[in-house]
C-alpha cells in the first residue's frame, strides 16, 4: 500500500519542483488544474476496480 502515496507524492513533485519541471519539460500548473487531473484519475481507478468486481461476480468466484 506503500506504492500509491509514493505515486501521489511523485504527481505532485513533478508538476511542482523547478528541478523536476526542467528535466520533465513540464509547466507548473494550479491546485484546481492539479483537482481535475487528480479526479480525473481516481475516476478511472473506481471504474477499473468496479469492472474487476463485475468480473469475478459474473464468474461465481
Amino acid at each position: 500500500m506503500l506504492t500509491r502515496p509514493v505515486l501521489v507524492a511523485l504527481a505532485v513533485l513533478v508538476t511542482q519542483l523547478d528541478g523536476f519541471r526542467r528535466i520533465l519539460g513540464t509547466t507548473q500548473i494550479n491546485a484546481r488544474q492539479f483537482g481535475w487531473a487528480l479526479l480525473a484519475a481516481v475516476a478511472l481507478l473506481f471504474l477499473w476496480e468496479l469492472g474487476k468486481l463485475l468480473a469475478r461476480r459474473s464468474r461465481g468466484t
